[in-house]
C-alpha cells in the first residue's frame, strides 16, 4: 500500500523534513518518490525501521560521492538536484554537506526580499489609485489578488528567512555575525547623524576621528550614535555595501582582525559598519588588498544609488499614469493632493540620499 503526503514548505525547514522521514520509517512508511513541482511524497508500507534521512541539492545531478556510499548513504528518493538519502547503520561516519541547500534557499530569501519591496510599492499604487468603488469589477478583483499576493509574499519571505537564518547558525555557530557593541561602563554621549549610510567614506572618517578624540562608538540606533567617554584610539571604521549576507562574507572579515558593529539588510543593498583597532603610528588596516577592491565598492555604491533613483523613477511613472486625467484636467482632488504630498516626503530624502552615494562613490575612486 502506498500513501501520499503533501508538505508544500519542506524544502525550507529540511532539518525537520529528514526528523518527519525518520519518523515516518520507524512507523513502516517508506519514501519511495517525491515531486518537486506538487510537493508531494509517495511512501510505501513495510516493517518499521531505524534509519536516518537526509536532504542532498546537488547541482550536479550526479550519484552520490563514494565516501558517502562507503558511509552506507544510499538514495531512496530523487527528482533532479534533489536527493533523499537514507542511512540504516548506527554509526554512521559521514554525513552529506548541507552548504549546496542552503545556499539554494539563502538565493530564494533574496528574491522574496525583492519581491517584498516590490508588494509594498504595488500598495501604494493601490493607495494612490484609490479605493475602489461601485460594483464588483476586473479593477477590485485585481486589486484583491495584488493585496493577496502581497501578504502572502511578506508571510512567506518572514517565514524563509527565519529557517534560513536559523540553518545558518546550525551550521556555522552563533557568532558569525555576532555585532561587537559592549555595554557602555563609562560616561556616555550622543550625536545625531541623518543619512549616515549615505556617505561611507565620510563616516568613516568621522568615526576615526572621534576615537582619536577619545570618544569610541559603543552603538547605533537608527540616526544616534553612542560614544563612551575614554582615552584616545586609533581606529578604523569601513562602512561596506554588498548584495548577500553570506557567513562567508562575515567569516572573510572577521578572520581579517574586523569587528562587526552593524548590519542592515532594509535597503535594497545591505550594508554593514566595520571596525578594526591599530597602533598609533602604523598605517590604517585596508578592507581590501588592492586599488582593485576599492573600485569594487565604489561601484557597489553606484549600484544601491542607481537602484534607489530607479525606484523612485518607477513611482513618478506610477503617478503619472494612475492621475493622467486628473493633471490633464487640472482638478486633483484632495484625497489625491494628499497623496502627492505623501509622495514628496518618501522620495525628497531617497533622492537625496542616492546623490550622495554617487558623490560619495567618486571620492572613494579618487583614493
Amino acid at each position: 500500500m502506498t500513501i501520499k503526503k503533501w508538505r508544500p514548505l519542506w524544502s525550507y525547514d529540511v532539518e525537520k523534513t529528514e526528523r518527519w522521514l525518520s519518523e515516518m520509517a520507524a512507523e513502516g512508511q517508506h519514501l519511495t518518490a517525491m515531486n518537486r513541482l506538487t510537493r508531494i511524497f509517495t511512501f510505501a508500507s513495510g516493517d518499521a525501521e531505524e534509519a536516518n534521512y537526509q536532504v542532498v541539492y546537488d547541482k550536479s545531478e550526479s550519484v552520490l560521492p563514494k565516501g558517502l556510499e562507503n558511509a552506507g548513504w544510499e538514495v531512496a528518493a530523487s527528482d533532479q538536484r534533489w536527493k533523499f538519502v537514507k542511512n540504516s547503520l548506527a554509526d554512521i561516519k559521514a554525513f552529506p554537506s548541507p552548504e549546496n541547500r542552503l545556499r539554494r534557499n539563502r538565493v530564494h530569501q533574496n528574491v522574496l526580499s525583492w519581491m517584498t519591496k516590490l508588494s509594498l510599492f504595488i500598495a501604494f499604487f493601490l493607495l494612490i489609485v484609490g479605493p475602489p468603488g461601485g460594483e464588483l469589477n476586473i479593477h477590485w478583483l485585481i486589486g484583491a489578488i495584488l493585496i493577496g499576493l502581497m501578504i502572502f509574499t511578506i508571510v512567506l519571505f518572514i517565514y524563509v528567512s527565519d529557517k534560513v537564518n536559523v540553518a545558518e547558525k546550525q551550521l556555522y555557530g552563533e557568532e558569525y555575525a555576532h555585532i561587537d557593541l559592549a555595554e557602555p561602563l563609562g560616561e556616555t554621549f550622543v550625536k545625531w547623524r541623518i543619512g549616515w549610510m549615505d556617505a561611507p567614506d565620510r563616516l568613516g572618517k568621522w568615526l576615526t576621528k572621534m576615537a582619536a578624540q577619545g570618544h569610541v562608538l559603543v552603538q547605533i540606533k537608527g540616526f544616534k550614535f553612542i560614544f563612551e567617554k575614554g582615552q584616545p584610539r586609533q581606529i578604523a571604521y569601513i562602512l561596506d555595501y554588498h548584495w548577500t549576507t553570506s557567513p562567508a562574507y562575515f567569516d572573510m572579515h572577521k578572520g581579517a582582525g574586523w569587528q562587526l558593529k552593524l548590519t542592515n539588510g532594509l535597503r535594497f543593498m545591505k550594508y554593514s559598519l566595520w571596525a578594526q583597532s591599530y597602533n598609533k603610528g602604523d598605517k590604517p588596516p585596508q578592507f581590501t588588498n588592492s586599488n582593485q577592491g576599492n573600485k569594487m565598492r565604489a561601484r557597489k555604491l553606484l549600484e544601491a544609488a542607481a537602484l534607489d533613483l530607479l525606484f523612485v523613477g518607477a513611482w513618478v511613472v506610477v503617478i503619472l499614469v494612475a492621475n493622467y486625467s486628473s493633471f490633464q484636467a487640472g482638478n486633483l482632488a484632495s484625497f489625491e493632493k494628499l497623496m502627492l504630498l505623501i509622495f514628496a516626503i518618501c522620495v525628497v530624502p531617497l533622492v537625496i540620499g542616492a546623490m550622495r552615494l554617487l558623490t560619495s562613490a567618486v571620492r572613494m575612486r579618487k583614493v
